[in-house]
């Protein structure tokens, strides 16, 4: 963690006269070692703006203690621009900014760049597994690679792009896995051999050549981390972040198991199966969703509402993991048949599901903002139900 604290502040030019405000939370790798450890490492100042993120309060410490730098994930700079203190708070002595946590809208960084206004602004992609961040722009690259880029990576990574199913490697512009090797890479899961096992390998090296970039400087073979993000290399050496192959939800910087919520719907007496998935959010980067098939004699032919399915789910999960969008296999606004799309195996074809679902998100996200400080997607209504939900 320390290494990637030193590589990631060298890589900003962060200095002991800096004071960054760090909204995020310290228990995630973001706060945790981007902001913490890198302000530690080199001597700056940080300041936490309130027990929880609030966007007026994180407005307020700027001014306040004229902050350089700015961090938070895509959804605390959504926030942000449409507070009420936006208009009403000086923001002059910011340097740079750093976004990460989940995907970032083309759009919403571009009013960013705009509104805040803030000189460097920096985009990146990594995960808590890679000790935080492996890739990151540069305060001098070109507008557009930070706009549709996640940058190159950092010192003493290295990468790839591979096909998921067998690990060979992809050629410049083609979608593959983005799988990591370098000093960052994590050990292991604790506890969790099987999952080590799945996400860690050692690939076979290739016949010929005095050097292997599957073998370190001492020939021994090195360990890939498999990320589960899909992506390409662009010409230039600039990765780009094009979604997801494993099933993981991450809505707003949190990490959601599909699995962990299935398995609380699944207890509910009036549900028979269910396919919880994640479908695409301007706010958030991605919403919860469901899709749910009703056991018509538990439940006596009485569907559940809505509202009974989320206070269920919350009743044992957190707020942010019950779903936003529900639905009912045989909807006739939905475009799913009364059967679930299966493999011949029997599973759910998870990704035709989600497919459906995306398509079948309601648009409530985006309705009515486009009157708000001039913003049009990046500032959105999900707020309202969310707290429905809660």
């Amino acid at each position: 963690m320390v290494n990637s604290a030193r590589y990631i502040g060298l890589q900003m030019k962060i200095q002991s006269s800096d004071v960054i405000n760090v909204p995020v939370p310290l228990f995630h790798a973001f706060g945790l070692v981007i902001g913490l450890c890198t302000a530690i490492l080199y001597g700056a100042s940080v300041v936490l703006p309130s027990e929880y993120f609030e966007a007026s309060a994180t407005l307020t410490a700027i001014e306040r203690y004229q902050c350089t730098g700015l961090y938070g994930v895509t959804t605390m700079f959504v926030d942000m621009l449409c507070d009420s203190q936006f208009n009403a708070t000086k923001r002059s002595s910011l340097r740079f900014g750093l976004m990460a946590g989940s995907a970032m809208p083309n759009g919403l960084l571009t009013r960013v760049m705009e509104k805040f206004p803030i000189p460097e602004i920096y985009t990146n992609w990594g995960m808590t597994e890679l000790s935080s961040i492996a890739t990151m722009t540069t305060a001098t690259d070109p507008v557009e690679k930070k706009l549709n880029s996640a940058g190159r990576l950092l010192p003493n990574f290295i990468g790839k792009i591979v096909d998921p199913d067998t690990a060979q490697v992809l050629p410049w512009g083609q979608r593959g896995e983005i799988v990591i090797s370098g000093f960052g890479v994590m050990h292991s899961y604790y506890g969790k051999p099987e999952w080590t096992e799945k996400a860690i390998r050692h690939h076979a090296t290739r016949t010929g050549g005095s050097k292997d970039e599957n073998c370190d400087e001492k020939g021994n073979l090195r360990k890939w981390m498999h990320t589960g993000d899909e992506g390409y290399l662009d010409q230039d050496g600039y990765f780009v972040i094009t979604g997801r192959i494993k099933d993981l939800i991450i809505r707003g910087g949190e990490n959601i198991s599909p699995n962990e919520i299935e398995a609380r719907l699944f207890k509910h007496p009036a549900i028979k199966q269910c396919a919880v998935f994640g479908v695409p959010s301007q706010r958030y980067g991605e919403e919860v969703a469901a899709i749910l098939e009703l056991d018509y004699a538990a439940a006596q032919g009485r569907r559940p509402s809505d509202d009974e399915i989320k206070a269920w789910v919350r009743e044992e999960l957190s707020r942010y993991k019950v779903p936003v969008y529900i639905w009912w296999l045989g909807d006739e606004a939905l475009a799913l048949a009364i059967e679930w799309p299966k493999t011949a195996n029997g599973k759910l074809k998870k990704a035709e599901i989600r497919k459906i679902g995306a398509d079948r998100r309601f648009d409530t996200e985006y309705a009515n903002m486009s009157k708000v400080v001039g913003l049009d997607e990046e500032c959105l209504v999900s707020r309202r139900l969310w707290t429905r939900s809660s």
